[in-house]
């Protein structure tokens, strides 16, 4: 099983939107071929999310990486389960009779995800009180529904490149908001993911 997976990193969203975004990738991903080492998982809470990240460890992926939507973690409760969470797997898991080794990576974006596709197409600081006001935004650029229905007719990667964005002004416009997030000390519309991107590339090579 080592063998099989040492090239591999496991991805988990903690949605359907993650799953479907990342699928749409496969073909269009230039410089990561995800269907040759990534596998796709999602969670739909803290506890699932602990208890997948344990489980790819366990199996062998030497990497996960959550994708981590922060406005559900608003409330003092689910905020301090998550960084718990974070806490525990700051270190990788290593149990060497095992021959288990697995660093854990969390890429946090504010709002959502829906933060990220947001910046295919236009680089905002603007803040977001709720997601309807996010989806308002996005659709100001392309039709959007957060439904399986709508993933399912509209590879995402595609959809929004045949729109007129495209996912190197999303990585760009990313990391331009993590820059400003530290400079302006603010807490709202930015995105890890570009990073995530990052390190997918350099673990391909």
């Amino acid at each position: 099983m080592e063998s099989k997976l040492k090239n591999k990193v496991r991805i988990i969203g903690e949605g359907i939107t993650e799953k479907h975004f990342l699928q749409s990738l496969r073909d269009d991903f230039s410089y990561v071929k995800c269907s040759d080492y990534v596998e796709l998982e999602h969670a739909n809470d803290i506890v699932e999310l602990d208890r997948r990240i344990a489980e790819a460890a366990q199996i062998g992926f030497p990497k996960v990486f959550c994708m981590i939507d922060m406005d559900n973690k608003k409330d003092d409760m689910e905020r301090k389960k998550y960084l718990k969470l974070k806490r525990k797997f700051a270190k990788p898991i290593v149990k060497k009779r095992k021959g288990i080794e697995c660093e854990v990576r969390f890429y946090e974006t504010e709002r959502c995800t829906e933060q990220f596709f947001l910046y295919y197409f236009s680089n905002t600081t603007k803040q977001f009180l709720s997601y309807d006001e996010l989806e308002k935004e996005l659709r100001r650029f392309c039709e959007y529904e957060k439904r399986e229905k709508f993933f399912a007719k509209h590879p995402l990667h595609k959809y929004f490149t045949d729109k007129g964005g495209s996912l190197e002004n999303a990585i760009k416009n990313a990391n331009i908001s993590l820059e400003a997030k530290e400079r302006c000390e603010r807490n709202y519309s930015y995105s890890e993911l570009g990073k995530m991107f990052a390190d997918l590339k350099r673990f391909a090579q």
